[in-house]
């Protein structure tokens, strides 16, 4: 059973634009649905690889037209990935894509009365779920050859960190001040610059009248 609220009030169902609009959250409260799946994990995969739109423009693309390289050196999976992975014992190292992907398989397939013993109150979606990181790693380029460059972590250690470039960018612009710094002076420092700026600027005076008296005598007048 699913409530009608997780389906029509959720940010993803905002984008769908349905027509005629679903009704007001006060009916929508006292809605709920019974769900009956079919299990068939390649239908639910067609309908999941929707999500992700294959055209580009660039020379090689993840996904919605988004440059990206192909996929080179190692890569670390983690957090909803290996809670994903895991969950269908395709997290080890060694494990190749059509494991990950026969488990998943299978799963779908079962019943979920079958599937009680877990105990895990996520239970319902991992079919879901199982399918959407397929397809999401399929997006980013992993296949059959290059699926062991993906190394599933529970989280970053220290043999693994995880480097985010424009992440770190930020969080070092943030530590940026807004202004500069402003240069405190104590009194006794503050009363000396004052006695030697005006010092610098009686010797500018004199020696300016000094320098004017010298022309006008090489002239051949003083003025009085």
């Amino acid at each position: 059973n699913c409530r009608a609220t997780d389906v029509f009030q959720r940010p993803c169902s905002d984008r769908w634009q349905l027509q005629p609009p679903p009704p007001p959250p006060s009916v929508l409260a006292r809605l709920n649905f019974t769900i009956r799946g079919t299990g068939s994990y390649e239908n639910c995969s067609k309908l999941v690889g929707k999500f992700f739109n294959a055209t580009c423009d660039q020379s090689t693309c993840s996904f919605n037209d988004v440059f990206q390289p192909a996929p080179a050196g190692k890569f670390v999976a983690f957090s909803g990935f290996y809670y994903v992975a895991s969950f269908f014992n395709a997290s080890n190292i060694g494990s190749d894509r059509m494991q990950f992907v026969n488990a998943v398989r299978a799963f779908c397939q079962k019943r979920y009365v079958a599937s009680i013993g877990y105990s895990d109150s996520f239970l319902r979606w991992y079919c879901f779920d199982g399918v959407y990181v397929l397809s999401l790693l399929n997006a980013y380029g992993f296949n059959e050859t290059n699926w062991g460059l993906l190394e599933f972590e529970d989280s970053a250690t220290s043999a693994n960190k995880v480097g985010w470039s424009l992440g770190y960018t930020i969080l070092q612009s943030g530590l940026i001040p807004a202004e500069s710094p402003l240069m405190s002076l104590s009194l006794p420092m503050f009363i000396i610059l004052l006695i030697m700026f005006a010092a610098f600027l009686g010797f500018a005076v004199l020696f300016g009248c000094l320098g004017r008296r010298v022309k006008q005598r090489a002239q051949g007048y003083v003025t009085i």
